[in-house]
């Protein structure tokens, strides 16, 4: 009788440190947390079971939008571990970065009506672009990390609504139909805002203390110190016209009278032109005093912009005037051609129109008093400021030739 076989089973058994089960813990927390943050900000917070950001629409009103991109300009958005080309993005949200190079600039434009224009080498978060489906109050925030920025607000739809800009150690809050510029050095750690118009509530983050900035107005927070001053306003320019034509064989021959209502008979004012309406490059700058007009030759045909700001007897630079635009142009041989423009779509977008056309790219073309920028091309795309909801949206369209002859084109469209 044979023997019986025993088999033996080994179970093995593996000890799993401590240390390690809660480092994994650890990690799968942060991404379920991680990702939960993000289709909060992206979708709302869920209330009673179901999203407050049910419809797209509402969405769509709360996200921002560039409606002007110049030169290198990028964002990195929020589920982003890369910077992406701005032309790329439709839209931004809470959380996006937006970062301009040298000789660079950006429009953004908040579903409140909020315009930021971001200055070359700037980086700006957007913190805010809220609206509480109750009772509607808006909330838009965008932090300057360092650069320079300008803002303008409307008349808010609440009392409660706000409309803010932060510095590291500054938040600014900004009231209705404001126009403003900030600026912040991240290596002096030194925030600057000047109000044109309007006001702000100004607050040092170190200190608390807070100060109300008002039209002509300026204050600069460092080291949770407030300095407050008064600017001098900005000079009303008075010739050459907007989108005025000059004519010559010779354009260094063309002496041009730059004029302007003087402020102050004790100002200087600082007289820029330039070939760019954010003036990356000044073409020609100089100061004069206790003068109203200045005379300039030795330029070159093409499209010019200028603006003059006045600098009072303690040194202190203000607001500059309104950008005005003149062309230098070869004599035209036949001054009779017709002006040829082409409109080929607007796009309502909002309470903002978007108008796309094409012109020849000599001829000098405003919308609603705006200067549009042409491509080489002479094809354009212009965003207009906000208008009134449900009202009817009036364009004033412009367009100048060699010769100084305009055409005019109005229209009308209803806005939604």
């Amino acid at each position: 009788m044979p023997k019986e076989r025993r088999v033996i089973e080994y179970i093995e058994w593996t000890t799993i440190p401590y240390r390690t089960l809660r480092f994994w813990v650890i990690v799968i927390l942060a991404v379920v947390f991680g990702v939960g943050l993000w289709f909060i900000n992206k979708y709302g917070i869920a209330v009673g079971g179901r999203s407050t950001d049910a419809q797209p629409e509402v969405l769509e009103k709360r996200a921002a939008q560039f409606t002007y991109l110049d030169g290198d300009v990028k964002v990195k958005p929020l589920d982003s571990l890369e910077w992406v080309a701005a032309d790329k993005v439709e839209r931004l949200y809470p959380g996006d970065l937006v970062r301009t190079g040298a000789n660079s600039s950006c429009r953004v434009v908040f579903f409140d009506g909020t315009i930021y224009e971001v200055k070359s080498n700037s980086l700006v978060s957007i913190l805010e672009s809220y609206e509480n489906p109750s009772n509607l109050t808006r909330s838009v925030n965008v932090e300057l990390a360092t650069g320079a920025l300008d803002l303008s607000t409307y008349q808010k739809n609440t009392p409660q609504s706000k409309t803010k800009v932060e510095t590291a150690n500054t938040v600014a809050d900004v009231g209705s139909n404001t126009r403003a510029s900030a600026t912040y050095d991240d290596r002096l750690k030194d925030t600057g805002l000047k109000v044109s118009q309007g006001q702000a509530a100004v607050t040092s983050k170190e200190t608390r203390d807070s100060v109300v900035v008002r039209g002509n107005e300026s204050v600069n927070v460092q080291d949770g110190a407030m300095q407050k001053r008064a600017l001098p306003p900005g000079p009303v320019l008075l010739a050459p016209l907007t989108s005025e034509i000059f004519s010559a064989k010779d354009p260094e021959r063309v002496n041009i009278r730059f004029q302007w209502q003087v402020v102050n008979a004790t100002y200087s004012y600082r007289v820029a032109i330039s070939n760019h309406p954010q003036f990356y490059q000044k073409l020609f700058e100089r100061v004069v005093t206790g003068k109203d007009s200045l005379t300039v030759s030795g330029l070159a045909y093409g499209n010019y912009y200028w603006r003059v700001t006045a600098i009072d007897s303690n040194n202190v630079e203000g607001y500059p005037s309104a950008t005005s635009m003149f062309g230098i142009r070869p004599q035209k041989l036949n001054p009779s051609e017709s002006i040829r423009f082409d409109l080929t779509e607007i796009v309502v977008i909002g309470n903002i129109l978007e108008v796309i056309g094409r012109t020849d790219p000599d001829n000098l073309l405003t919308i609603n008093g705006r200067m549009v920028i042409l491509e080489k091309d002479g094809t354009f795309k212009h965003f207009t400021d906000p208008f009134a909801k449900g009202a009817e949206a009036r364009l004033e369209i412009v367009i100048k030739d060699y010769s100084g002859a305009v055409r005019r084109i109005n229209k009308t469209i209803k806005m939604d």
